[in-house]
This record gives C-alpha cells, sequence and structure tokens, in this order.
C-alpha cells in the first residue's frame, strides 16, 4: 500500500487538467470576448490560450513558442507579460475595417502595447514563423519600453 499511494498521487498530478482561468482575467478574452478558449498552458514564460485547436497541435505551438521565449528570457532579457491566443481557424476580426482589401484574410497579429501575439492555426507552417515572429516583435517592444 505504501508504493501504490505515492503512485496514484502521481497518476493524479499528471493527469488532472489544468485550471482554466476566468474569461475576465484572460488578455485573448478581453481582446476576443465572444470566443471560448478551451486550452491554457504556461509555456517557459509566455501564457498561451486556444479556441478550438486540436490538443496535440496546441502542443507543438506552446513549445514551440515556449522555447523561443525562454531562449530569448535566458540569453538576452526577460520576457514578461506576453501571451499567445491561437485560433484554430480564422481569427474573428473584421479586417477590412483594419484597412485590409476585402477578401484578404489575416492568419496572425501582434499589439506590442498590450504583449499579445494573435495566431491563426490555419496554415500550421506559417503560423509557426509568423507566431515566432509575434513574439519577438512583442518581447523588443516590452524590451524598449513601446
Amino acid at each position: 500500500m505504501r508504493r501504490v499511494l505515492p503512485a496514484l498521487l502521481t497518476l493524479t498530478v499528471l493527469v488532472a487538467p489544468l485550471p482554466v482561468r476566468g474569461q475576465t482575467s484572460n488578455p485573448c478574452a478581453g481582446r476576443f470576448p465572444d470566443t471560448v478558449w478551451d486550452a491554457e498552458v504556461a509555456a517557459g514564460p509566455l501564457t498561451v490560450f486556444g479556441s478550438g485547436v486540436v490538443s496535440a497541435e496546441f502542443q507543438r505551438y506552446t513549445d514551440d513558442f515556449g522555447s523561443l521565449a525562454s531562449l530569448l528570457d535566458a540569453e538576452l532579457g526577460p520576457v514578461e507579460g506576453i501571451t499567445v491566443c491561437i485560433f484554430s481557424d480564422e481569427i474573428p476580426w473584421d479586417a477590412q475595417a483594419m484597412g485590409w482589401p476585402e477578401g484578404q484574410r489575416l492568419h496572425t497579429a501582434t499589439f506590442g502595447e498590450e504583449g499579445l501575439v494573435v495566431v491563426s492555426a490555419y496554415l500550421v507552417r506559417a503560423a509557426l514563423d509568423a507566431g515566432r515572429q509575434g513574439v519577438i516583435h512583442a518581447w523588443l517592444w516590452r524590451m524598449s519600453n513601446g
């Protein structure tokens, strides 16, 4: 019984879901209030939220962006207050209202002042590259004090 209890507790910790923050404390929810955020992970110094993203794909993004942020943090300076929002498909915003031509899709955006990186997982390879650039942009914004 002595060996079973610690193993059972370890298993419980490993499979227990992480609590998801309330929508009010989620910076992604502040920008996209009508979206349901069904995943949240601390990835190195980043917080990453997902909406409808398949868990294996979400893990790929969090690993990639988290390792980049950890490298920046260790080698160049602190990465604090940056959040990544990942959508499974298109980002729910009006691209034309933002000055883009009709029919143009936006797959990523960075709001440096907010420390917010928004990515559509629609095209995985492009989203990874764009997300990395967004993390770097947000980090540079923070390091230069805007």
